[in-house]
């Protein structure tokens, strides 16, 4: 893809964005190859963190006490994401976080997982983690948001020269 675009990832107190919280956010703005700007920050949910997210992430409810609650941040959220492409991994889990609080909701959303699911069709799984281990990717921190963010790039990277590569017939009847 062409212009700047951003990734992003959340840690979250559950699956639920109705009732669940944000605990970590990372964002990077990308054009071409390069990375241009990154944003990360711990949020305090107000909540305990339960301890099956803990586990998972390695984030404690000790660990984000203190940090930004997500209202005192969105600013700085809205102003980073702006009006770019955003991509992610499984992106109506993120945007479905973040669009309650108008960020992302004209954004044009890329999935790095339906897009492996497309142009990987024989893969035997399409998670953030099989994806980095085939393309021989690294993922020093997976569940942490800044580190997922970036491995969704990378991921990204590599699916966009697969689909560069495909013949430009089988583009149009898709």
């Amino acid at each position: 893809m062409r212009g700047v675009v951003v990734a992003l990832d959340l840690e979250t107190t559950g699956l639920d964005p109705e009732i669940d919280q944000i605990i970590e956010i990372g964002i990077i703005r990308c054009q071409d190859d390069q990375i241009l700007d990154e944003f990360h920050s711990l949020i305090d949910p107000g909540i305990p963190i339960p301890s099956k997210v803990t586990a998972i992430t390695g984030i404690k409810t000790t660990d984000v006490s203190g940090h930004p609650r997500l209202d005192a941040i969105l600013p700085q959220i809205r102003e980073f994401v702006g009006n770019s492409p955003i991509i992610a991994h499984n992106i109506s889990f993120d945007l479905g976080f973040l669009q309650r609080h108008g960020v992302g909701v004209s954004n044009t959303g890329i999935d790095t997982y339906e897009l492996a699911s497309v142009l990987l069709p024989t893969a035997p799984r399409y998670s953030l983690g099989s994806l980095v281990e085939q393309f021989g990717l690294n993922l020093d921190n997976a569940h942490r948001a800044l580190d997922d963010t970036i491995a969704a790039w990378q991921v990204y990277r590599r699916l966009w020269a697969m689909l560069q590569e495909l013949p430009l017939e089988v583009v149009r009847n898709r």
